[in-house]
């Protein structure tokens, strides 16, 4: 009746991968999520397609044709050795692309399809307390004292590496293939930068729901934010905290909550959220909202509710929403929830907007399109005429506004 055809091992197929729950009907959250698989379970079936490091750096240097060490999602389309399709592509960039400059380097790609290797790596790197460190076991590993290393030179030193650190440690930090790794090479490998950190840790969560059940198992005190202190009690070592905090505390206040943590892990339910918060002027906007979605008017929203209320969200922003908002974990939100989600703090819209710029150009180019009259300011009604909606013009002048003169600078604008 559905105007498809399907043969009885397509059902049985269909049925067994796609009927969650086992009630024997597939319901359209359980479709879509079987049709629209999540990045991480497409890249779990890229790795079935590497036998071992050397199978993923070959992979990364047939695609990179520029030979400048990054991949763009254009140049992976473009290049002949590339073998992923536009869906898996997406899947590598939402993952891997944690700084959201579009591109992602071999230690990254490296990562995403061999994770092991990332692994071995990042155990070792955590031995080291700091770049000192770092430098002197170079000195202590460089025997020869040519300011390189070699396999032979690691595999003799007294650390006893074994063949699988060796071979990780070459194949993140030999990037130019020639057999040997000078200083600065060890260092990237050995001291990753922030984003890097990052990217490793988001593989340990394959959707929102686990990268929230890991935020409420740190929270210890129950009070909807996270400690350096409660995290030094969890799974994460220091090299990875310090990252975490480095990227995620948006507003500087030395915590992390439920927002910037699942913004930091699962960067596309940021993004989702950002996408309904936008439609919304301000919080009375929002708790009209809220009571038109209420439809039988508990004070609570269901997904149910949602999926019926003729706004056409998807699953994944109704996910997004219910991961951010439900903090109680109670499958419904209230208004105060809602709103709290749907008008967010000036830090995080501002972060938000800040995210999509690349560079100090690309900020300045930025002022320079909002700034309508080239006065050298702007104000208030040059920002909404470019679009922003009040909610991000009111954060933007909050934060930014510093001598309160009704107009932003280039100055108090980067």
């Amino acid at each position: 009746s559905s105007g498809q055809s399907y043969s009885s091992i397509e059902i049985d197929a269909i049925f067994s991968l796609g009927d969650v729950d086992g009630d024997g009907e597939i319901t359209m959250a359980e479709f879509v999520a079987l049709m629209s698989p999540s990045a991480s379970e497409v890249l779990k079936k890229l790795r079935k397609g590497y036998k071992n490091i050397l199978d993923v750096k070959k992979a990364f240097k047939s695609i990179d044709t520029n030979n400048d060490g990054l991949l763009s999602k254009d140049e992976m389309r473009a290049s002949a050795g590339n073998k992923f399709d536009n869906e898996e592509i997406n899947a590598i960039f939402e993952l891997g692309d944690v700084n959201g400059d579009g591109e992602i380097d071999l230690g990254e790609f490296i990562g995403l399809m061999y994770p092991s290797a990332a692994e071995v790596v990042y155990k070792l790197s955590a031995n080291f307390r700091n770049l000192n460190d770092v430098k002197d076991s170079f000195r202590i590993l460089d025997k020869d004292g040519d300011g390189s290393i070699t396999r032979d030179e690691m595999a003799a030193s007294g650390h006893r590496f074994s063949s699988e650190q060796i071979e990780a440690v070459f194949a993140l930090g030999d990037v130019n293939d020639d057999g040997a790794i000078d200083l600065d090479e060890y260092i990237a490998v050995m001291c990753p930068s922030a984003n890097v950190v990052i990217s490793r840790i988001k593989q340990k969560f394959n959707n929102i729901s686990e990268a929230k059940r890991a935020f409420l198992k740190i929270d210890v005190n129950r009070d909807g934010k996270i400690s350096r202190d409660e995290v030094k009690n969890s799974q994460f070592n220091n090299q990875e905290i310090d990252a975490i905090f480095i990227l995620g505390d948006i507003n500087g206040d030395g915590e992390l909550d439920l927002e910037e943590f699942i913004g930091l892990m699962c960067p596309a339910a940021s993004e989702a959220v950002a996408k309904l918060s936008k439609t919304v002027k301000n919080v009375n906007e929002a708790q009209q909202l809220f009571r038109i979605f209420d439809k039988n008017g508990d004070g609570l929203l269901s997904m149910e509710e949602m999926r019926e209320c003729g706004q056409k969200f998807n699953q994944w922003e109704l996910d997004a929403l219910f991961a951010i908002g439900d903090v109680n974990n109670d499958g419904e939100i209230d208004m105060n929830e809602f709103v709290s989600v749907i008008c967010p703090s000036a830090e995080t819209l501002v972060s938000r907007i800040s995210k999509s710029l690349g560079s100090l150009s690309d900020i300045k180019a930025l002022f320079s399109k909002l700034d309508k009259n080239g006065d050298g300011k702007i104000s208030k009604p040059e920002m909404r005429g470019s679009g922003m909606n009040d909610q991000e013009v009111e954060a933007i002048f909050k934060l930014g506004d510093s001598n309160n003169d009704g107009e932003i600078d280039l100055d108090e604008f980067i």
